[in-house]
């Protein structure tokens, strides 16, 4: 079974392939019409496309197909081996010959698109922690084009033979054992890590690889992990972005989000825990809403790390601004539409303030601000003068118009 991404993660394609063309496509007389029960691994065929996926495994979306093409589907998931596909790279994966690795998932697929959109040209030295299946270290090796080394770490020794298997790189080297130990005394320009993200009581007190204990260790000690202009990018929850923000505080590092994704909470051993589900419930904002045939979501985000300041950025004469001039500028403007009664235009303007904390949250920070400027305005007065920004600055709302245009090209 192949499964393959678009770079946007927009559509999963699902292939049968090799001897699942015989055993369950009915390919099973080769040319001389004689009985086969193989076929070679590359030979493929396409059962379906799934658009916006959720899930590695959506068992509501295949759920909802008409029966036929349904039980095809649930017979090539129980497949031993299934091969993973995105940005052309692949992995194969046999969870019954790999025990306890976590195969890849849409973490993993979210985590390398994240990555092909991140500049790779000053990584020389890079380390993933808690490999796994190994995805994003093969990822790695084949889109940072002057990496030099690429060192693997897991606690689980069943991984090594996993990416044995899949990696043939000498740039690849594989350690066991605990990463804290390991990372000691060592800097690399780039930490990559897929940690258990979902909080439980006392989780940083207890197991460093359970709950969100190996990210608390990560970002607690990036400085001293990192190059002097080295990145860590790691995937949390919004289930423990509180205790992510209070760690990046105390260490004074800085974290941008990369890219998100609202996934169904589908970890077993979470849903069938009563107590664990009500702590996420009652204090960390576990949201219980049935759609798409799931109870329980949850926003995986993907986020860079760094614990050096970069210069201000400028764009069109205009300076970056920080999270906290960004979350005191949209108060002003909540404070400026409070005093004025526009009437019919009040409501438009509510509507252009969601849209701008929507637009904040994934994009550079100055560009979102002066398209939120220009939005606010036209929402507010139409086609009258905005009484938010001056004369003097309206032609360079234009420019920066312009410049926003071209990150949605």
């Amino acid at each position: 079974m192949i499964i393959k991404f678009n770079d946007e993660l927009t559509k999963q394609e699902i292939y049968a392939n090799g001897d699942e063309l015989a055993r369950i496509m009915g390919q099973d007389k080769d040319e001389k019409g004689k009985r086969t029960y193989t076929h070679a691994k590359e030979k493929k065929e396409h059962i379906i496309t799934f658009e916006n996926p959720i899930l590695m495994t959506d068992n509501h979306k295949i759920s909802q197909l008409e029966p036929a093409k349904r039980d095809t589907l649930f017979a090539l998931y129980g497949s031993h081996t299934k091969i993973t596909e995105y940005d052309g790279v692949s992995l194969e994966f046999e969870q019954r010959k790999y025990l306890g690795v976590w195969g890849p998932s849409i973490d993993t697929m979210l985590f390398c698109k994240a990555l092909k959109n991140e500049d790779l040209t000053n990584v020389k030295t890079a380390v993933e922690v808690g490999f796994g299946s190994g995805f994003i270290s093969k990822y790695l090796l084949s889109k940072a084009p002057n990496l030099e080394e690429m060192t693997m770490i897991d606690l689980n020794p069943n991984t090594r033979e996993c990416a044995e298997t899949n990696i043939d790189d000498k740039r690849a080297k594989i350690l066991i054992g605990d990463a804290q130990k390991l990372l000691k005394g060592k800097k690399y320009d780039l930490i990559v890590c897929n940690p258990p993200y979902i909080p439980r009581p006392k989780s940083i007190d207890d197991n460093a690889y359970e709950g969100v204990g190996l990210l608390h260790y990560l970002i607690k000690n990036a400085k001293e992990l990192l190059t002097e202009k080295g990145t860590l990018i790691t995937n949390i929850s919004n289930l423990c972005e509180d205790i992510a923000l209070q760690t990046i505080e105390e260490s004074k590092a800085n974290m941008n989000k990369l890219t998100s994704l609202e996934v169904p909470l589908k970890v077993y051993n979470v849903l069938n825990n009563p107590e664990w589900m009500k702590y996420l419930l009652e204090e960390k904002g576990l949201k219980q809403e049935r759609k798409n045939g799931y109870d329980y979501w949850q926003a995986i985000e993907i986020m860079k790390i760094k614990t050096t300041k970069e210069k201000k950025k400028k764009l069109n004469n205009l300076e970056y601004i920080s999270t906290k001039e960004r979350d005191a500028y949209i108060e002003s403007v909540k404070h400026e539409l409070n005093k004025k009664d526009h009437s019919g235009n009040y409501f438009a303007a509510s509507i252009g303030l969601v849209m701008i904390s929507g637009i904040l949250m994934f994009f550079n920070p100055l560009i979102s601000m002066s398209a939120a400027i220009t939005g606010i305005s036209t929402a507010l007065l139409g086609d009258r003068k905005s009484t938010l920004i001056s004369k003097k600055n309206e032609k360079q709302m234009e420019k920066t118009k312009k410049e926003l245009n071209k990150l949605y090209k």
